[in-house]
């Protein structure tokens, strides 16, 4: 009965391919934490680590028009501050592929409770006070000291 049921659902599914996409192969999502420093491209660069890392398409060079050369990559990643993401560097964390990256804001920001210079976070200042009830933007900074910025990344490969 299962198997009857599964195949009328696919029966009735209907693919949506991107655009610049023949057929698309895998979906893949992953997050990504920067625990001190603040810094929105560790925690994306990570998400995508963490949606690509667990798992191999050894096919794909059998499947795609001229190889890996002929992969198409577009990902999708949400994190505060998205326009302090440098994209390039992010790039970087796929193995292949002509990769397109688009950067949301989203994610979450949020108070680990310590500031941690050595970890990479900004000097204590006597007039650091604890703000974990104010996570909106702070007297001008981008992100408290002890920030903890989390992103999420959705990538689809194909061709």
């Amino acid at each position: 009965m299962a198997g009857r049921a599964a195949a009328k659902v696919m029966a009735q599914a209907g693919l949506r391919t991107p655009k610049g996409f023949t057929k698309v192969l895998s979906v893949q999502v992953g997050s990504g934490l920067d625990q001190h420093g603040q810094d929105p491209t560790t925690a994306a660069t990570k998400a995508v680590q963490n949606a690509i890392g667990s798992s191999t398409l050894p096919g794909i060079v059998h499947f795609v028009p001229g190889g890996l050369d002929g992969v198409k990559v577009k990902a999708k990643i949400g994190v505060p501050g998205p326009q302090h993401v440098d994209v390039e560097t992010v790039k970087k964390a796929f193995p292949y592929g002509n990769v397109e990256i688009k950067v949301v804001h989203g994610g979450l920001r949020w108070h680990s409770g310590i500031i941690l210079p050595g970890m990479g976070d900004p000097p204590v200042e006597a007039e650091d006070a604890d703000s974990s009830d104010d996570e909106d933007q702070l007297a001008g900074k981008v992100f408290a000291k002890d920030d903890m910025i989390t992103a999420v990344a959705a990538v689809r490969i194909g061709y």
